[in-house]
């Protein structure tokens, strides 16, 4: 998902790349939840800790084939260099399929295009607080809901049991309490954090020391070439698609997609 900065005027914003491709924008109200939790064979997703969140946007779906070869065309039309491939995916035939061959570094390289050619918007990836606090809700949560709008893992992502081993049209199951779509399977999502075993129990310690409630936390720090990505895929089982599991990858490797603010 892509994440997006701007004044909260409405509940949804689009912007329009072409005649044919929005991208579309909820709003997200800012506020405090509890981050991480039991997680299968995953000891990073602990402890649960506080975490306070500013407002922002984010992108109502991942990023799909149509968006992002429609910011490569406006690109190449006017005339602005990019190494970006405009096939960046296996799966084909649907250009409302999700991207998949992206690696973080790709993400950087596109959102710093998207800012050259849109010029009025800048987009970045979202923290993984950020994902995190979106995926379960915001201010809506239920608070121990399983996965991205609740328990029933069917009815809102495609996993290894019902994707018939493919990504799927983005928007097709039930969107969570946010009209977010796609943030349980599909795809992977990667975050703007580097990755750390360790960073939950950092944050815990820093509430306690402080006496306050960490705010808009995002990992720069660690000294690792591995970056997080959340959400879990269409091939994989149910336990890694829980909103709480956390999963890495070298930043260079193609094999997950965006999903924006905008700031």
């Amino acid at each position: 998902m892509l994440l997006i900065y701007e004044n909260k005027k409405s509940i949804q914003k689009t912007i329009q790349l072409n005649q044919k491709t929005p991208m579309d924008f909820i709003f997200i109200e800012g506020g405090t939840f509890d981050m991480g939790g039991e997680s299968w064979n995953n000891d990073s997703s602990k402890p649960v800790h506080k975490v306070k969140l500013d407002d922002f946007w984010m992108a109502k779906y991942p990023t799909t084939q149509a968006q992002w070869k429609a910011i490569i065309q406006m690109a190449n039309q006017k005339g602005i260099a990019h190494s970006l491939s405009d096939s960046p995916s296996r799966f084909v035939g649907n250009e409302d399929r999700p991207v998949e061959q992206v690696s973080w570094n790709d993400c950087q390289s596109f959102m710093q295009l998207s800012s050259e050619v849109l010029q009025d918007y800048h987009l970045r990836l979202p923290t993984e607080a950020q994902w995190e606090y979106a995926a379960r809700g915001g201010i809506f949560s239920k608070g121990d809901d399983v996965y991205s709008g609740g328990n029933e893992i069917d009815t809102l992502a495609w996993y290894r049991d019902n994707s018939f081993g493919q990504t799927m049209p983005v928007g097709l199951k039930m969107p969570n309490y946010l009209g977010l779509y796609d943030m349980t399977g599909n795809v992977w999502e990667w975050c703007e954090d580097k990755y750390d075993g360790n960073y939950y129990k950092l944050c815990e310690e820093q509430n306690i020391k402080s006496g306050k409630i960490v705010e808009n936390p995002v990992n720069r720090k660690s000294s690792t070439t591995l970056f997080v990505f959340r959400g879990g895929a269409y091939f994989l089982f149910t336990d890694s698609c829980a909103v709480r599991y956390r999963a890495a990858m070298m930043q260079s490797l193609g094999a997950t997609t965006l999903a924006f603010v905008v700031f």
